[in-house]
C-alpha cells in the first residue's frame, strides 16, 4: 500500500495499454518528484499508455506530445483518474 493513497484513484502502472488518464496526485519522494515533474508528470496532465514491457518493466506514455518511459516502481507512486475518449461528433 502506497503511503497518504487516495482511494478511488487508480495507479498509472494499472492504466492498460492505450488507456488515457489524468494524474491527480503525485506521491514520490523530493528528488523524484522534480524529476516526473520536469519531465510533465504534473496534476491534471493527461497521459496515455502507449505500450509496456512485461515483468514490470519500464513502460512508454505520452505527455505533452513527448513519449516518456519510466520504471513501473515510479508509475505506481502517480495516482490517476482514467479518461474517456471524446469520440468525434458525439455530444
Amino acid at each position: 500500500m502506497i503511503p497518504n493513497a487516495t482511494p478511488g484513484l487508480l495507479r498509472l502502472c494499472e492504466v492498460p495499454a492505450g488507456g488515457i488518464a489524468e494524474i491527480v496526485q503525485l506521491l514520490l519522494p523530493p528528488s523524484a518528484l522534480e524529476y516526473v515533474m520536469q519531465l510533465g508528470f504534473i496534476p491534471d496532465a493527461q497521459v496515455e499508455v502507449v505500450r509496456k514491457l512485461p515483468f514490470r518493466g519500464p513502460t512508454v506514455y505520452c505527455v505533452q506530445g513527448t513519449e516518456i518511459a519510466i520504471r513501473h516502481e515510479v508509475a505506481e507512486r502517480i495516482q490517476v483518474r482514467m479518461r474517456v475518449p471524446q469520440v468525434a461528433g458525439a455530444q
